[in-house]
């Protein structure tokens, strides 16, 4: 019976369904944070698009070199010694090339080699010390070529051939897709998105940051697949089609960077950093550095420098190439090094970044130089961009990077006769990183 008896108080009321009003506040609350590393490199301008999705560049070679020590054929302790050094350093000695050596009993003195045999690329010279006095070498002593003298009326020298070295990355395919049915794409819900109270342009952003995270993702974490899209017989594959990956800051640097790591993890010493900077500095690399990190990486270093006293600490803008990305970051000066503390959220996030799966990833600060790269030639480019294809279709839209488009019966220009509204996204995007032998990947956690 819908008739009872009794006071009509608050329980009643609130048992009949949907009766009660409700205080809903409209406003979607942003509490993924799912912030991307591609929103920075928008807002620097770091974009560039590429004409094929594999993209190459070369760099110019060391033009000095280093030899390590294999074993002493005879001369310990005289003036004029032989060695034969390891097969690594072979091609590089020439007679008349002034050196001198790591061994503790060499410090000060100096040799000119004056003679070099090869056989099967191990060199063996003979060094005569330059002023008289005895010479000392054992096996993995280093040597430096640090000049060269010539005799009066000299004859030509050995040629050096010099080459350079290719670097290539590739864009990868990422898509995303989101679907409505016709009834609920005119169904009204309680959040309001941008002035609309439909669900569309919720589920949009929840696809557009979904996309956004997978590019940034993949640029920081990506392995470069050993599969092109224009492989004959390709290895790696969907529906027996080839698929490619591009490579990511960590493969990049971990490869053709630095890489190194405190005495003890969670713990960063001033011996630390100074092992840091000399990295730095045997790379001949700039020691203006920005280190993009999560807080993990970061938090042993904001514990040195709080025992320090924040000396040499101050709190600065990031600015990449002149322009202002709107980030306040750290910066700490120490031993000639500038370092600059870029906090990327998406090192923090839990999914993407699990300190389970990349430990080593989420606990490092990857160390980039600030300033451009030169070219041989003169002119300079960027340390870092986002390469990607061009929009390729006639239709949708496109920002650059990603390429939106509708189907179906509900689309501004329907496909076909299912009553959904289907947008999808597609972005040819790839990292292209120059002068990587000048950074570094540093864990501290």
């Amino acid at each position: 019976m819908a008739i009872t008896q009794g006071t009509l108080n608050k329980q009643f009321v609130s048992a009949i369904s949907f009766l009660d009003q409700r205080e809903i506040n409209p406003n979607l609350i942003d509490q993924s944070r799912d912030a991307t590393f591609v929103n920075i490199m928008k807002l620097v301008g770091r974009t560039k698009p590429t004409s094929v999705p594999i993209y190459n560049y070369f760099v110019n070679n060391d033009v000095f070199a280093t030899g390590v020590v294999n074993s002493v054929s005879s001369g310990y302790g005289t003036s004029i010694i032989v060695l034969v050094l390891t097969a690594a350093s072979g091609g590089y000695s020439r007679q008349g090339d002034c050196v001198r050596f790591s061994n503790a009993n060499d410090i000060g003195r100096m040799g000119l080699i004056t003679n070099v045999s090869s056989a099967s690329s191990v060199d063996t010279i003979t060094v005569q010390a330059v002023d008289g006095s005895p010479l000392y070498a054992v096996g993995n002593d280093t040597i430096g070529f640090i000049s060269n003298a010539n005799e009066e009326q000299s004859d030509k020298k050995a040629n050096r051939k010099i080459g350079v070295t290719r670097f290539i990355n590739q864009v990868q395919i990422f898509k995303e897709i989101d679907e409505i049915s016709d009834v609920q794409k005119v169904s009204k819900v309680e959040v309001t998105v941008e002035g609309q109270p439909y669900y569309t342009p919720v589920s949009h952003i929840y696809k557009v940051n979904t996309l956004n995270g997978m590019i940034s993702s993949a640029c920081i974490q990506g392995v470069q697949s050993v599969t092109l899209f224009s492989d004959t017989n390709p290895v790696l594959t969907l529906n027996n089609r080839p698929v490619q990956t591009t490579m990511g800051m960590d493969q990049y640097i971990s490869t053709f960077g630095a890489t190194d790591q405190v005495a003890t993890l969670g713990t960063v010493l001033l011996g630390d950093v100074a092992k840091m900077i000399d990295n730095f500095i045997a790379n001949k690399a700039p020691l203006q550095q920005m280190g993009f990190s999560g807080t993990k990486a970061k938090r042993p270093w904001s514990n040195l420098m709080k025992n320090l006293g924040s000396s040499g600490i101050t709190s600065v803008r990031l600015v990449i190439d002149g322009r202002d990305a709107d980030l306040e970051i750290m910066k700490w000066e120490y031993s000639n090094a500038e370092m600059e503390f870029v906090h990327l959220p998406i090192f923090d996030h839990p999914q993407l970044f699990s300190p389970t799966v990349v430990p080593d990833i989420v606990g490092s600060i990857y160390w980039i130089p600030k300033d451009k790269v030169n070219v041989v030639g003169g002119g300079m480019e960027g340390r870092l961009q986002l390469r990607y294809l061009p929009k390729a279709m006639a239709g949708g839209t496109s920002n650059g990077l990603i390429t939106e488009w509708y189907t179906g019966a509900l689309a501004p220009t329907p496909t076909s006769s299912e009553q959904v509204f289907r947008t999808e996204w597609i972005a040819n995007v790839g990292l292209e990183m120059y002068g990587v032998k000048h950074m570094q990947k540093y864990r501290s956690a």
